[in-house]
């Protein structure tokens, strides 16, 4: 539901900043870095292959306009 999500509200090329909320988390990640700058195309990607948990919480935040919450109401209405 991410991956589709971030999709449908973001192009592949758009440059996500990853947030140190995303680069963060622990868990199967990507081991993103704070500030690194990789398009939505390479997150979703990264998410999906290994399942990385810094990599949807960097498509969560940039989608839902710097807010988890609101990306997870995004997720739960197109659910």
């Amino acid at each position: 539901m991410t991956a589709l999500v971030a999709l449908e509200r973001s192009r592949p090329s758009d440059v996500v900043r990853v947030s140190p909320a995303a680069a963060g988390l622990g868990g199967s990640t990507l081991f993103l870095r704070a500030g690194e700058e990789l398009t939505v195309g390479t997150l979703v990607r990264g998410m999906l292959v290994p399942s990385a948990n810094d990599a949807a919480a960097a498509l969560a935040i940039h989608v839902g306009d710097g807010s988890t919450a609101r990306f997870v109401a995004l997720m739960n209405a197109r659910a």
